[in-house]
């Protein structure tokens, strides 16, 4: 990097990543700094071989890549479709994978890889990544400028937020200009890989069927008057039995969340314009 910006200052440098002890120790060692890792398919890993990655690691990792190399930027990788491991990750571990990656604070998916030969072969995972493209795409603006509070969280453990190890949901919200989202990931699994077992052949995970009780809290400056959740399909209503508020926390009621449906995404915001942007976005696929 200390060439390239020497010879050439006005073109970006760019580093990948795949172990937080060498970015830690040098951050900021080029202007976008990209980090990866992998839960499924029993993809190679860099933690302890008997101590298979859990499911909230890519969280985890990528945010701590995101927090050392602030204010610069990082580029997240989230797993996709690839010949680099031998089997592929299902469509629940991509989706789970995919917006851990936003709730880390990515400003977009860049996965690893997309693999068209891959993708015909496991069509369940190839539309699962179509789907969170078409979400992130249509909230490409917003997430440009969002960042993550940790102003979120599972009402069973209401004195932790997203930073906290103790639920089996995960719950970031992120605040742009115009609204704040709010991301639950279930973290749960009935059935989940070990080392050993990938010896033989990819074990997948099977996220489990629980219903959670979920906050999230409004900042004092800004007004929400309307509360909806996305979808790759576009904005669905919301009960209005299942939204609570007080003292300025919106509480969700039983958020179901499930082995098909391991991930849910909500938009409060007092900006009459984004729902229908959003929606535009979405049936203009």
């Amino acid at each position: 990097s200390r060439i390239l910006w020497e010879r050439f200052p006005e073109v970006p440098t760019f580093n990948g990543g795949m172990t937080n002890g060498h970015i830690g120790t040098f951050a900021g060692m080029a202007d976008i700094q990209g980090m990866d890792v992998y839960i499924g398919a029993c993809a190679p890993h860099i933690t302890q071989w008997g101590e298979h990655p859990p499911v909230r690691m890519p969280f985890d990792y990528l945010r701590n890549a995101r927090n050392n190399h602030m204010p610069l930027p990082t580029w997240l990788y989230t797993q996709g479709l690839s010949p680099a491991w031998g089997d592929q990750p299902v469509a629940s571990e991509v989706t789970v994978q995919a917006f851990q990656a936003i709730a880390a604070g990515a400003k977009g998916l860049m996965w690893f890889q997309a693999n068209l030969e891959r993708g015909a072969e496991h069509p369940g995972a190839r539309d699962a990544i179509s789907a969170a493209n078409r979400m992130v795409g249509a909230l490409r603006e917003e997430l440009r400028i969002a960042d993550p509070t940790g102003a979120a969280g599972t009402s069973m453990h209401r004195d932790t937020t997203s930073a906290g190890s103790q639920s089996t949901v995960l719950v970031e919200q992120l605040r742009s200009a115009r609204a704040l989202h709010v991301i639950a990931i279930q973290l749960e699994t009935d059935v989940a890989p070990t080392d050993l077992e990938c010896i033989g052949s990819a074990v997948p995970h099977v996220f489990a069927t629980t219903q959670t009780d979920l906050w999230t809290r409004v900042p004092a400056d800004m007004a929400v008057s309307e509360v909806f959740e996305l979808t790759p399909d576009g904005p669905v209503d919301i009960a209005v039995d299942a939204l609570g508020r007080l003292d300025r926390e919106v509480h969700w009621q039983e958020v179901g969340l499930d082995n098909t449906t391991p991930v849910r995404w909500w938009v409060l915001t007092d900006d009459p314009t984004l729902r229908t942007e959003l929606s535009a976005a979405l049936s203009g696929r």
